[in-house]
């Protein structure tokens, strides 16, 4: 939510975590 670029370039490469960054919780995982 706090950068909607992210999220919305996440929610494109990984439609699992829409709504969710899936960029900042994969890498960090």
């Amino acid at each position: 939510m706090a950068q909607p670029k992210n999220t919305a370039k996440s929610t494109k490469q990984q439609p699992a975590g829409k709504g969710k960054p899936a960029a900042a919780p994969k890498k960090g995982k």
